[in-house]
């Protein structure tokens, strides 16, 4: 897959591609897998989150 690649490109602050929009689904989606419950106010957390970056 990769052997004729030069480079590879990460992009893990939103430099390029702003992805924090698929965050929320994609956490609950995965504690929920897991078994964790999910708070009520989840989306608190995100706006602290998003008040970091």
């Amino acid at each position: 897959m990769l052997e004729n690649r030069k480079a590879v490109i990460f992009d893990l602050d939103r430099t390029l591609v702003d992805s924090m929009w698929m965050w929320k689904e994609t956490d609950i989606e995965f504690l929920t897998g897991k078994g964790i419950m999910i708070p009520e106010n989840i989306q608190d957390y995100y706006e602290v989150l998003r008040e970091c970056l």
